[in-house]
């Protein structure tokens, strides 16, 4: 399943949408608190090492019950995302490398650079 692309830096928001019924009353709950009702936080992320079958990547957790009577355990919904790498280097490391790149030539232009005996 692809989601959609992100950069690094990038926030996301996840929405949980929960059906209840009958009759069907959705209700949503967001990784950001302040977008639910309650306030509460009901999706939860962190980094996940791997365990078993399952890859290292970010592991995201759900709960879909109000703040009030929620047992928080995060464990009503969960996945990890594996593919969490980035393979552009951000601008800062370019700069780095062209800074890297400028000394280099720098040092390689004074060390070719022979000095001329003085005349007398």
């Amino acid at each position: 399943i692809v989601l959609g692309n992100a950069h690094m830096g990038d926030v996301l928001t996840f929405v949980d949408q929960i059906i209840e019924g009958p009759p069907v009353v959705p209700s949503f709950w967001y990784s950001d608190p302040s977008l639910n009702s309650d306030g509460a936080q009901h999706i939860y992320s962190t980094s996940f090492a791997g365990s078993g079958l399952i890859p290292a990547g970010a592991y995201i957790g759900f709960e879909d019950l109000p703040s009030d009577s929620a047992d928080l355990d995060y464990n009503d919904v969960q996945f990890v995302f594996t593919n969490v790498s980035s393979s552009v280097p951000e601008a800062s490391t370019w700069a780095l490398m062209l800074l890297g790149f400028l000394g280099l030539g720098f040092a390689g232009r004074r060390g070719s650079q022979k000095s001329s005996p003085l005349a007398a």
